[in-house]
C-alpha cells in the first residue's frame, strides 16, 4: 500500500516538478526498504526529465545531462545508501536497478499543460531548480535519507559496490563532456565496466583510482592495468559506433 502511495507521489510530482519541490511528509519512508526504493524511483524520475528535455531540445542535451549528473553527485549519499541496502539485504548492490529505469511518460508535456508554460520554459525552470538543490533527496524525504544514512553507517557499502556506480557514472560524464551522446555513452561505459570489473585486483583498482584522483592523464595511462584495459574499452567503442 505504501509503495502504491509513493507511485502516486511520483506521478503527481514527477510530472509537475515545477510545482512540487517538497514531498508530503506523510509519504516519507516508513522503513529502509521503502527508502531505498524511493531513491531508485527518484533517479528514474529525473533521468526521465533529462531524456525528454534532451529529446525536445537536442542542442541543449549536454547541458541537460550535466544538470542531471549534478543532481546525482549532490545525492550520492542517498545513492550509496540504496546500494548499501541492496548489497546487504538483497545480496546485490544493483538490486534496485530495475526501478531506476522506470520513467513516467510525457512528464514535460504534462507539466507544461498544467502550468500553462512552454515545454522549454518548463525544462529550464525545473532543471534549474534541480541543479539548485530544491529536489535533493534529503530535502524532500528527510526520514528516508536518515534511515539510509543510519543503515549505511552500520553496514558500509563495499568498495566494489561503490565502484560499480562511480566508474560507469564517471565514464559517462567524461564521454558526454567530449561530445558523446548520453545513450551511446551509457552503452559504452556499461560495456567497459562489465569487461574490466573483474580484470583488476583490488590493489590494482586502488592504484588506478589514486592515479585518477591526481587528474594526470600521463600517470593514469602509464599504469600496466590501464594498458590491459585500453583494448577492452576500445572494443566497446567499436561495438557502439556513433549514429
Amino acid at each position: 500500500m505504501r509503495r502504491g502511495l509513493y507511485w502516486l507521489l511520483v506521478i503527481a510530482c514527477g510530472t509537475a516538478a515545477t510545482l512540487c519541490a517538497a514531498a508530503d511528509e506523510s509519504l516519507d519512508a516508513k522503513d529502509t526498504d521503502e527508502a531505498a526504493l524511493m531513491v531508485a524511483m527518484e533517479i528514474g524520475t529525473w533521468n526521465g526529465w533529462r531524456r525528454e528535455c534532451s529529446e525536445m531540445f537536442p542542442a541543449d542535451a549536454r547541458a541537460v545531462a550535466s544538470y542531471y549528473f549534478h543532481w546525482l553527485d549532490a545525492n550520492r549519499a542517498a545513492v550509496m545508501g540504496m546500494r548499501g541496502f541492496g548489497e546487504h539485504e538483497k545480496k546485490d548492490a544493483d538490486a534496485f536497478e530495475k526501478f531506476q529505469r522506470m520513467q513516467q511518460p510525457a512528464v514535460v508535456e504534462t507539466a507544461s499543460h498544467r502550468v500553462g508554460r512552454s515545454t522549454r520554459e518548463v525544462c529550464v525552470a525545473t532543471l534549474g531548480r534541480l541543479k539548485n538543490g530544491e529536489f535533493d533527496f534529503a530535502r524532500r524525504y528527510p526520514k528516508a535519507s536518515q534511515m539510509l544514512a543510519t543503515f549505511l553507517a552500520a553496514h558500509p557499502l563495499s568498495s566494489s559496490g561503490a565502484r560499480g556506480y562511480d566508474h560507469p557514472v564517471g565514464c559517462m560524464k567524461a564521454a558526454i563532456e567530449k561530445g558523446t551522446g548520453y545513450d551511446r555513452a551509457m552503452q559504452i561505459c556499461s560495456c567497459a565496466w562489465e569487461s574490466t570489473r573483474d580484470a583488476l585486483t583490488e590493489a590494482e583498482w586502488i592504484e588506478y583510482e589514486t592515479a585518477v584522483a591526481t587528474k594526470s592523464a600521463e600517470q593514469v595511462t602509464a599504469l600496466p592495468q590501464v594498458q590491459r584495459m585500453l583494448p577492452k574499452m576500445a572494443a566497446c567503442k567499436e561495438k557502439f559506433p556513433s549514429p
